[in-house]
């Protein structure tokens, strides 16, 4: 199994560790009272009444167990300094000793490997058949368990379906990628629209705030502006796959409710207010997800996000919005269209 060991220090920090046991859970916490590990240090000043341990998931094999441990790890960010995981996982002891038996071991990796990557790169592509058991084994070299077990793997994870007495067939399909243009300036409803996927907006927040100087460095805002803080969560084909964070000048977003919100902002802000949207500054960058993404958003084996953050002006010059939109980086593709400039040197 994997499990994680945390702990609350105070309203802003909470320590956390990922582990993995085949043991019972009370013997491995045991096991950590006396190790000298860093989380086992840990436990013995603070106190082992102080620790929540949670079970995360169950394992069937050591392959699956090692990588599951790296997803939760990179999942809560539990690597020193941000937890208290030194290594980004794996029992190495575990894997050691599993090493004197490398053949089945590694044969069972390979094999795995090799067709996972071919069905995501439609070598064998969605709703084909995989080579028979048979020709897998003369393929691979290998014995037909060491093949079932590969496969058993692959269904697991949703890249195969298998009937007994029937081919294996390829059920995985390529992630498409819904386009948004850095050059323009659009709504997520405009952008969904002419992707031509289904959309839908859940509020998570919508309140008054007065930016105080930390608000005002990141947004460009000025200490004292009043301003509407909303938060939204977009789905996208049913999947909560982005997390919205702007702030709104109150004196030009007046009267913001929850269905404009949930509606089109943009949409209300042109159509009854007329106000003219005119440029935007943006920056793209990559941060690690934090618990408020990893709080609204779709799961994945990520812990990174996509981050388009902007300022956007109106036909007054006014900055009358802050966006910080933040993206699961596998489902989404940002585009823009350059010229080159002749250089005169």
């Amino acid at each position: 199994m994997v499990y994680m060991i945390s702990c609350t220090l105070d309203e802003f920090r909470e320590l956390r560790y990922i582990g993995q046991t085949s043991r019972d859970l009370d013997v491995r916490m045991a096991q950590h009272k006396g190790g000298y590990q860093f989380i086992d240090r840990l436990i013995r000043a603070i106190g082992i009444d102080n620790f929540k341990v949670e079970v995360l998931e169950h394992c069937n094999t050591h392959t699956e167990l090692d990588e599951r441990e790296q997803y939760w790890i990179r999942r809560f960010n539990t690597l020193r300094a941000a937890g208290c995981n030194m290594t980004d996982g794996k029992d190495f002891v575990a894997t050691i000793f599993r090493q004197r038996r490398v053949v089945p071991e590694s044969k069972f990796d390979k094999i795995y490997a090799d067709l996972k990557n071919k069905i995501e790169t439609c070598d064998y592509e969605f709703n084909t058949f995989l080579p028979s058991e048979n020709e897998l084994t003369k393929i691979y070299a290998s014995s037909r368990a060491t093949v079932r077990r590969a496969l058993a793997e692959l269904t697991r994870r949703g890249y195969i379906q298998t009937n007994q007495g029937s081919r294996v067939r390829i059920i995985y399909e390529p992630i498409e990628r819904n386009v948004f243009k850095i050059g323009g300036i659009e709504s997520f409803k405009e952008a969904a629209i002419r992707n031509g996927f289904s959309y839908a907006t859940k509020v998570v927040r919508l309140e008054k705030i007065i930016a105080d100087e930390k608000i005002a460095v990141r947004s460009g805002f000025k200490i004292g502006d009043e301003l509407y803080d909303v938060r939204r969560v977009r789905f996208v084909n049913g999947k909560a796959l982005i997390l919205d964070k702007n702030y709104f000048l109150a004196s030009v977003a007046l009267d913001l409710t929850e269905e404009i919100a949930c509606s089109s902002i943009y949409e209300y802000l042109e159509k009854k207010l007329h106000v003219k949207i005119m440029t935007s500054k943006r920056r793209m960058t990559t941060e690690l997800a934090n618990e408020e993404d990893r709080q609204h958003l779709e799961p994945a084996d990520y812990n990174c996000l996509a981050v388009v953050s902007g300022r956007v002006f109106n036909s007054d010059g006014i900055q009358f919005e802050y966006t910080e939109s933040r993206h699961r980086p596998d489902y989404f593709c940002f585009e823009d269209t350059a010229t080159r400039k002749k250089f005169n040197g």
